[in-house]
Parts: structure tokens; C-alpha cells; sequence
């Protein structure tokens, strides 16, 4: 139980004392009238199981009445290749065709259409159930898909003219079973599903869906669970899930019934007890209101004034003296806790107020003290990182000294060597030498390139500042700049025209840095997007490719000199980038993500000239 909820236990207590004894009876009532009602539900089934198989017999015996009558009057009687046409829908409107048939299976006379039956394959069957016994026989049901019909072919003893077997007939005759659907409709009930199917499982009639569910070939898993329960030989009565259920033979038709409750006998039991028992609610009610009055007085009397010095001592926990409520002081033993605690409070007040004051001193003292230090870590912060900055640059710029006069001069006299030799060798020469002449001329442009980036990242000169506007300074960089055939350049330009002031040929190297590197992560060919815009007081230009990104782990290490992720590369062209932004007063915005590319933004003050 959470805490402060002393009034909800007492409820709960106070309210268990009460109901305990009429739940108990409850539950025996319950538990007796569930007992009562399966027995009455199990009897109740079986009657209804009883009133639909004694319907299914009425009507196979109405059937074969009908067709004794219409052969027994003659009609059809000129033979059955060539009986006379006549109207028998008036007296059998649901015949669709009957033949009369003697002991040797021959026909004699024809009524309608002739059934869809091979007389060969059933006769056997029909001799020993119609001519030896004089019983009833029921053929097989055919489906009717287009008009979702059941069609019923059955056999009935005709005649018997004395002699012996050699002397008697049988009526085999096809019936639509619509009405039998409309007399088992009659018998159907809201809670009770009813099923009527052959022994192999063929469903004939649903109460849900009529002959439709037959032709729709459903309650297959329950047929075949039915059927396997009733060649086993089970019981009538069936329970599964709550649910009651019978299952029965027609002595006719060999057809097996099946009907199953829908409602348990629990909710039964529900309805009955909210119908017949409203004595119980009406105690029930009275009982919780009775537990409600005690409860709101213990709460007034107790709960309530402990609950507001447990709020004061709360606030007084928390400083908050100036806020207390105020005390209840009833005459009991919680006033005389009450004005004990609000002397303890007093006392409390007179320290914490002294307390107030010498904090209040000590934060002075430790603001000014942490404004000081944060001060001076700022300036040494500052002045050790421009200490490091230039040393860094000044070691660079001894180093690209060395490599320009040790390497770059080597690398001419290689260059003017190479031109000798390929002028000496003239148009005939080898083309193996050729192409390694080729090679040697592009290492010496790749080194000279290298050597060209260390200087380019040492060097520093005085700026020369400059108005542009930034969507030609763009242009003019995209043509003197050319990008791979199979690299397609989107260029969007702000329709406002942002100027921007800047060292325009240091910005040059910068902005070419970053198209070099877009094109450089895209050997494949991709897309390459430069965009200027303006944001506020900003105007950006961003180079946006669809490459494979840079993973998270180095984005914010490509900016640093010298590292990279290249086989051959000096990690110099992001940080001259860098530089040159920071020389131009610029930012550099990065925005990657794995495989869908990189965006690399310089974000510039936007400049308005002065009028």
C-alpha cells in the first residue's frame, strides 16, 4: 500500500468485515444452481435433438407417401419411355422427378425428370432396403452450386402384389430439400446451433446458414469431429469449452443430428441472479454506504489532522517554514502532538533563519571566487591553445621548407629529363617505354601536388577582403573546376543573391578542397549538390554528395591536419578548409550519415554594405 493511503486500507478492512459472509452465500448459491441448470440444459438438448430428427422423419415419410399416391393414380402409367406430359408441381411442388422401378431394377413409369442417379451402382443397395425389407432408402444428396441448392435422391417400397420379391416395386425419386430447410428453420433457436450431416461427413443443414453452409462446404473440422465420435460409439451428450452439446441417428435417413447450446450454464446462473436476486444488490449497497460513513468519520477524526502535520513536517523538512498550515488542536492526544510540533517548528525556524544568513554570505564569496577562476582557466585555455596552434604551424612550415627545396627540386630536373627522353625517342618509339614514361609523369604530378597542399597549409599571408556575390563566386568556381562525366552537378542558387565578404582566393582553395573530396568518395559516379541560401543573418553554401558517408567515429577527426583515411593522401585538404574558414570568419557545418552521403556547409556572416 502506497503511503498517505491509511483511508483506503480502513475502507477495504471495514468493507471485507461486511461482504465476506454474503459473498460466501453467493458463491454456494452459484455453485448449486450451475449444478441444477446442466442437468436442465442436458435434458433440454436432447428434447430439442429429438424434435429435429422426428421433423427429418416426418419428412422422408411425407416424400414417400406423395410419390406411392402419384404412381398409385395412374400417372406416368404408359411406360417410362414415353409417359404422357402433366402438371404435379400443384400437389409436389419440390419433386423435381420420380421413376417407378420393378424388383429387377427396370423402369415402368416416369414422372418429371428423371433423378441423377446411376441405377446400376445403387440398386443393390436399394433391392435389399426398398424390395427385401420394405424400408425407406436415402440416396445420395447432390449440390446444386449456381442455385446453391441440396438435391435428395430416395427410394420407397411402391407395391406388393403378392408372390413373393419378383413381384414388387420401388419409387426412386429426386426432391429439392428447401422445405426441409424451412421445417428445420421453424425448430431453430437463437442459442443453439443445429447441424445435420451424412455419416461421411457431408453437411446437409445449418441453423446459422441454412443449405448455403452446405454448399459452402463449412463446419468441416467440426463434421469430421463429430463423425469420428459417433464411430467410436460416444455418448449422446457432448461438453467442450462450457458448451453442451447432442448428437443422435435418425432411424430413417441413417442422418446424424447435431445440436449444441451456445450460452453456459454460467451466464445462466448471471442472468438469473441479476433477475431474481436484486435483494442481494440492494444489501450489497447498503452494507458499502454503511462502510462509507465509518470510513469519512475515522478519516474527520484521525486521518485528517495526521495528514495535515504530516504535510507541515514535510515542508518543514524541506525549509519551506513560512508555508506551514495550519495545526489542528482538538482536545485529544493528536492536539497535544500538534502543539508539540509546532514548538519543535519555532525552534526550528529561529536556526534555519540564522542558517540563511551565513549561507548567503558563503555564495558571495564562492561566486566571486568561481567567476575569477573560470576567468583565468579561459585566458590560459586560449593562450595555450594559439601556443600550440603556432608551433604547429611553425614546425609545418619548416617542414614544407625542406620538402619544397629537398623534393620539389629533384622532382623538376625528373620532369625536364623525362621531356628530353620523350623528345629524343620521337613518335617511334616503344610503347611500353611510353606508358612507363606516363606513369613516371603522373607520380611526379602527384608528388608535386602533395608538396603543394603542405604549402598551401603553412603558408599564411595578408587577407585581401572582398564584397561578392556568393551565387556567381560559386559559378565561377563550378567552370574552372571540372567534375567526372558520370558525376551529374546540381547547382540551386538562392534567388535573394547573398554577398558575402572574403579572402576570395583562399575561399577558392577551400570551396575546391570540398568538391575535390565529394568527387573523390564517388568513383562510380553519384550526384553532386551545391546549394546556396540564406538563414537569418547567415548565408550558407553547402556541397552535398551521395557517397558512402563518413562513419561517426571519425567525423570529428577529418578535420584535423594530417589524418586520413585515404591509401595515399596528406590529411591536409580538410584542415586548409578549416583554416580558411576560420581566417574568413566562417563556420563549417558537417552532416553525414552510412550510405546515404555527406554534407559539408560553410556558414557565412551575411554582409550589408554600408549607405
Amino acid at each position: 500500500m502506497k503511503k498517505g493511503h491509511l483511508v483506503y486500507f480502513l475502507f477495504f478492512v471495514l468493507a471485507a468485515a461486511a461482504l465476506l459472509p454474503a459473498l460466501a452465500a453467493g458463491f454456494y448459491f452459484y455453485g448449486s444452481a450451475k449444478d441444477l441448470l446442466n442437468e436442465n440444459s442436458e435434458e433440454q438438448i436432447i428434447y430439442y435433438n429429438s424434435l429435429v430428427s422426428e421433423e427429418i422423419t416426418d419428412y422422408a415419410e411425407r416424400n414417400g407417401t406423395l410419390v406411392k399416391a402419384l404412381f398409385a393414380a395412374g400417372r406416368g402409367a404408359d411406360g417410362a419411355r414415353n409417359a404422357p406430359a402433366y402438371d404435379f408441381t400443384s400437389v409436389a411442388p419440390d419433386l423435381i422427378g420420380a421413376v417407378s422401378l420393378n424388383a429387377k431394377g427396370a423402369e415402368t413409369a416416369l414422372i418429371g425428370a428423371r433423378p441423377h442417379v446411376d441405377y446400376g451402382e445403387v440398386w443393390p443397395a436399394v433391392y435389399k432396403t426398398c424390395i427385401e425389407e420394405g424400408r425407406l432408402f436415402t440416396g445420395a444428396i447432390r449440390k446444386n452450386l449456381y442455385r446453391k441448392q441440396l438435391l435428395l435422391n430416395m427410394a420407397f417400397p411402391t407395391a406388393d402384389a403378392g408372390g413373393g420379391l419378383q413381384n414388387r416395386s420401388c419409387a426412386m425419386a429426386e426432391f429439392n430439400m428447401q422445405p426441409l430447410e424451412r421445417a428445420l428453420s421453424r425448430l431453430s433457436r437463437p442459442d443453439t446451433l443445429t447441424l445435420v450431416f451424412t455419416r461421411s461427413g457431408f453437411l446437409i443443414y445449418s441453423s446459422k446458414e441454412g443449405l448455403a453452409a452446405a454448399v459452402s462446404d463449412n463446419y468441416r473440422d467440426k463434421l469430421e469431429a463429430l463423425c469420428s465420435h459417433a464411430e467410436r460409439g460416444g455418448g449422446s451428450v457432448l461438453r467442450d469449452k462450457g458448451r453442451v452439446g447432442a448428437l443422435t441417428q435418425n432411424s430413417v435417413t441413417q442422418w446424424l443430428v447435431y445440436q449444441e447450446r451456445y450460452s453456459t450454464a454460467a451466464d445462466r446462473v448471471a442472468a438469473l441472479l441479476r433477475a431474481g436476486f436484486k435483494h442481494i444488490i440492494l444489501f450489497a449497497a447498503g452494507a458499502l454506504l454503511l462502510v462509507s460513513l465509518l470510513t469519512f468519520a475515522l478519516w474527520a477524526l484521525i486521518i485528517r489532522p495526521v495528514k495535515i502535520i504530516t504535510r507541515a513536517v514535510n515542508l518543514a523538512e524541506g525549509g519551506e517554514v513560512s508555508a506551514l498550515p495550519a495545526l489542528p488542536a482538538p482536545d485529544n492526544e493528536i492536539g497535544s502532538l500538534a502543539v508539540a510540533f509546532a514548538r519543535m517548528l519555532d525552534s526550528i525556524k529561529i536556526k534555519l533563519d540564522a542558517l540563511a544568513q551565513d549561507r548567503q554570505g558563503l555564495e558571495e564569496i564562492n561566486q566571486s571566487l568561481e567567476l575569477r577562476v573560470g576567468s583565468r582557466t579561459k585566458e590560459l585555455r586560449t593562450a595555450l591553445g594559439e601556443l600550440i596552434k603556432k608551433e604547429r604551424l611553425a614546425a609545418i612550415g619548416q617542414m614544407a621548407s625542406i620538402v619544397s627545396h629537398e623534393i620539389r627540386n629533384p622532382l623538376a630536373v625528373m620532369n625536364n629529363s623525362l621531356y628530353l627522353i620523350k623528345a629524343r625517342l620521337g613518335e617511334n618509339a616503344d610503347g611500353r617505354v611510353l606508358k612507363n614514361i606516363s606513369v613516371i609523369e603522373q607520380e611526379i604530378k602527384q608528388a608535386n601536388g602533395i608538396i603543394e597542399e603542405i604549402l598551401g597549409y603553412a603558408r599564411s599571408r595578408e587577407q585581401i577582403l572582398a564584397a561578392v556575390d556568393l551565387n556567381l563566386y560559386v559559378r565561377e568556381i563550378l567552370a574552372s573546376h571540372p567534375v567526372p562525366q558520370n558525376i551529374k552537378v546540381v547547382a540551386q542558387y538562392s534567388p535573394q543573391r547573398p554577398r558575402v565578404r572574403i579572402d576570395t582566393e583562399e575561399m577558392k582553395q577551400a570551396v575546391r578542397n570540398i568538391i575535390a573530396n565529394s568527387v573523390e568518395v564517388m568513383p562510380e559516379g553519384g550526384q553532386l549538390t551545391i546549394k546556396t541560401k540564406i538563414e537569418g543573418e547567415s548565408a550558407i553554401v553547402s556541397v552535398r554528395d551521395t557517397g558512402p558517408g563518413i562513419p561517426a567515429d571519425i567525423q570529428e577527426k577529418i578535420f584535423n591536419p594530417f589524418f586520413t583515411t585515404k591509401a595515399r593522401g596528406t590529411g591536409l585538404g580538410l584542415a586548409v578548409v578549416k583554416k580558411v574558414a576560420a581566417r574568413n570568419d566562417a563556420d563549417i557545418v558537417l552532416r553525414s550519415e552510412a550510405g546515404k552521403g555527406t554534407k559539408i556547409s560553410i556558414v557565412f556572416k551575411l554582409y550589408k554594405e554600408e549607405r
